[in-house]
Order: C-alpha cells, then sequence, then structure tokens
C-alpha cells in the first residue's frame, strides 16, 4: 500500500507490561493526531488512538506480512502510515478507539521495503515471528488494552489484511472478547493449498505441466518441514520456521470455532491468494451453519485495486461495506 498522510501524537509509556494497571503517558509532539504510543515487552510497541476520553469500542488493526514499522517517517521528518491505521482511523474517529501492534523484533520507523517479505529482517524478528507467536502477542496486548478506563470491552473489533487477516482470524478464536472480525484477502484453507493452485494456474499460463509444478511445491513444503525450526533458511521470502508454523494452521477452522461477527472480503483477480481459497472458505462456513457477511470484488487484486481504482480507492470502498456492517 502506498504512503498515507497520518499525523500523529505520539505518547510514551516507558516500561509498561501487559499486567500493569497505572497508565503514566509524556508526550511528545509528531502533529495533531492523538495516538497513544506504548512500549511493552522490550522490544515491542504498540498504539491506541485516544480523540476522547469517552468509552468507546475498540478495534485492532493488524497488518500485513513483512516487518515494516506501522509508521515510517519520510525524508522531511513527517511521519506517514503504510497500514491500515491511515485508513481506518479518521473513517472512525470519535467512535472508536484504534489499535495496532508492532510485530517483534521490528523498530518504530523502520522501513526495509521489501513489499511483504523478510530476507532483511532483523535476526530477532527472524527467529521470534511465527503466525501461532504473533497471535499471542496480539492476544496479551489486547487482554492489556480492553482493560483501559476508555474502552468499551463489549465491543472489540478485530480488522486485518493478507497475513493480518489470517491473524484476525486464529486471534478471533483464542480471545473470547473478540466480538467482531473482519478478514480482508485471507484466503482461508492454509497457506499450502495456496500455493499449489497459483503453480497450477502459472504452469497452464506458461504451457507446462502443472502437475510438475505441482510436485515441486511438495518437494520444497517436504524440505520446510525437514528444517522446520530454521530462521536462517528460506523460501518464498520468509524463513523456514515461519512456513512450517503456517503449514500447520487453517484460518476457516478457527473462523468456525469463532463466536464473533465475522465480515470477509477477497479480490476475484488477487494475485498473492488464490480466489478459489476464499470461495473454500465461504462454502466452509456455509455448511458448518456459520452466519456472516462477505464481498467478492469482481476484477480486485490482493489490496482491492482494479483498473479503474487505485489500492487506496479499493480499501476506501471495502471500508464503507465494513463500516455500515459494525454500525458502531
Amino acid at each position: 500500500m502506498k504512503f498515507i498522510p497520518y499525523t500523529i501524537v505520539i505518547f510514551l509509556f516507558v516500561g509498561c507490561s501487559t499486567s500493569s494497571k497505572k497508565i503514566n503517558f509524556s508526550e511528545s509532539d509528531f502533529g495533531s493526531q492523538n495516538v497513544k504510543f506504548v512500549q511493552a515487552d522490550g522490544d515491542i510497541n504498540f498504539f491506541i488512538s485516544k480523540e476522547t476520553d469517552k468509552k468507546l469500542p475498540l478495534i485492532l488493526l493488524i497488518q500485513g506480512s513483512g516487518c515494516g514499522s506501522l509508521f515510517v517517517k519520510d525524508r522531511k521528518g513527517l511521519v506517514h502510515t503504510t497500514s491500515l491505521f491511515g485508513l481506518v482511523g479518521p473513517q472512525f474517529k470519535n467512535r472508536a478507539h484504534m489499535m495496532a501492534v508492532e510485530k517483534p523484533g521490528v523498530p518504530l520507523f523502520s522501513d526495509p521495503n521489501q513489499s511483504g517479505q523478510a530476507v532483511n529482517c532483523s535476526d530477532d524478528f527472524k527467529k521470534m515471528f511465527t503466525m501461532t507467536n504473533w497471535v499471542h502477542i496480539l492476544k496479551k496486548h489486547l487482554d492489556f488494552a480492553s482493560k483501559l478506563p476508555f474502552i468499551d470491552s463489549q465491543r472489540i473489533i478485530v480488522i486485518g489484511h493478507s497475513e493480518g487477516g489470517e491473524a484476525a482470524a486464529y486471534l478471533s478464536e483464542k480471545h473470547e472478547g473478540i466480538t467482531d472480525v473482519i478478514a480482508l484477502s485471507l484466503g482461508g484453507t492454509g497457506q499450502l493449498y495456496d500455493f499449489i493452485t497459483f503453480a497450477q494456474k502459472d504452469a497452464l499460463s506458461k504451457k507446462k505441466s502443472p502437475a510438475n509444478a505441482v510436485q515441486g511445491v511438495i518437494s520444497d513444503f517436504k524440505k520446510i518441514k525437514q528444517s522446520a525450526q530454521s530462521s536462517n533458511n528460506f523460501e518464498w521470502g520468509h524463513t523456514y520456521l515461519y512456513w512450517a508454523d503456517k503449514f500447520s494452521l487453517r484460518p476457516h477452522e478457527s473462523l468456525k470455532k469463532s463466536n464473533a461477527r465475522i465480515f470477509l472480503a477477497q479480490g476475484s483477480a488477487d494475485r498473492a491468494t488464490p480466489i478459489e481459497a476464499f470461495d473454500f472458505l465461504i462454502s466452509d462456513l456455509l455448511t458448518a451453519g456459520k452466519d456472516f457477511k462477505f464481498l467478492r470484488v469482481d476484477g480486485a487484486d490482493h489490496d482491492f485495486s482494479t483498473k479503474l481504482k487505485s489500492d487506496v480507492e479499493g480499501f476506501t470502498s471495502v471500508f464503507k461495506d465494513v463500516d455500515n456492517w459494525l454500525s458502531i
């Protein structure tokens, strides 16, 4: 996603732990947007917007893959965000408090510019970042945030895109306080299915053997499983450790177990997550008797851009539907 201007005031709470009850923020002025910056658990930081002292619902925003910080500085020192914070924050201003968590091993304002990959990420990130660990971290910080005096704990909303959509699905199963989950461009069947589907499509487009292409994916899968704890070996832009963990998880199973309301969306021309995976997810949830809302955006890519709309325009259109569905 392109840089989204989002001026912020960052409040730093030094030495906070997620079990702390006292809140004592000191202010550093980066602009006019009121966002609390909380440092907890060593190198893990999280942000909570607070436009008002009024008790409001909490929206946790979960970013996609990679190790870029939620906020970056441009050459002039101005703060921007490449995350959903810049889109969702203004839209729900004074109706909900926003929250986002930095991934482990990601320093504030770091910008490796790797399009979601992890090859040039910090060693700490490579060693610590798996989906299972990430969901544990998110749950821990959400537990802390939901107890803040200005949060209405009766309405906890989680929004994630891509890898963040998967995390939202898993988190909605693990955290009973979540009332609404919005998972965008997540696929839904598990990562191995995605790779096999795209391998077949690519082979067919090049008039090559789909069977050989699938066998290549399976060979890579077996290689990863043999060194499942490795944070030094890479495939498809991420560590073996990362993939071995993801291969063991099923977003559709977590959503079936979740008690939260569910909103799902994906573009039919998604080049990062196959639309077939989304169709399977919809079918699986329907046959399981789940009541949910889904949006299949014709001609849209992974970021909901189309031939006629930019990614920002595409996301904005999707979030209009999300807004109407949430009714907060």
